[in-house]
């Protein structure tokens, strides 16, 4: 009776035990960047608010501030580098796009290199509507109109009532039954 209770108890502690397990290994791979900014706010504040504008590129959709990919902790490290050599915010997000491109710009400049970013989903979108305009109203009227101009040959005549005629020989159509 006691080895049955021992069964089941283990039976419930096996998945319990597993996923603590599983949660201490997820745990120690997080990491925090510490930054030491000598007490000034004003330097974190620009830090944090720079890294939040900033796109991590291997994420795409987060910014470096919230990205654990290593590049995003590079790019961190780089900014904190910046920030305490005593850069300005443009000079640090110029550095920024001359060296990961303007794409890490969650609000890139246009110019003829990012027109792709700015115009191409509106040229898509535009494509689309052709496209199902065509297809709703284009399609439908150009097949009309060509099987209205389009007049069966002498030859294709007399075998179309050659097949629409009925066993007894008699023709389906009405020129069939007028001759």
């Amino acid at each position: 009776m006691i080895f049955k209770n021992v069964t089941r108890l283990t039976w419930v502690l096996k998945p319990v035990l597993v996923l603590s397990l599983m949660l201490v290994t997820l745990v120690s791979h997080a990491t925090f960047d510490a930054f030491d900014f000598g007490g000034d706010s004003q330097l974190e504040k620009r830090f944090w608010q720079i890294s939040e504008t900033v796109r991590c590129p291997k994420c795409q959709n987060q910014n470096i501030s919230g990205s654990n990919a290593m590049i995003a902790q590079d790019m961190r490290k780089k900014v904190y580098q910046l920030i305490m050599e005593g850069k300005q915010d443009d000079e640090i997000y110029t550095y920024l796009v001359d060296r990961y491109g303007d794409f890490v710009m969650y609000d890139p400049p246009v110019k003829k290199k990012t027109w792709l970013l700015w115009f191409g989903p509106l040229f898509i979108l535009m494509g689309l509507i052709a496209v199902w305009y065509r297809k709703c109203f284009g399609g439908s009227v150009n097949s009309q109109s060509a099987s209205r101009d389009e007049a069966l040959t002498e030859a294709e005549q007399k075998r179309f009532l050659k097949i629409t005629q009925d066993s007894s020989g008699h023709s389906t159509s009405d020129e069939g039954r007028k001759a």
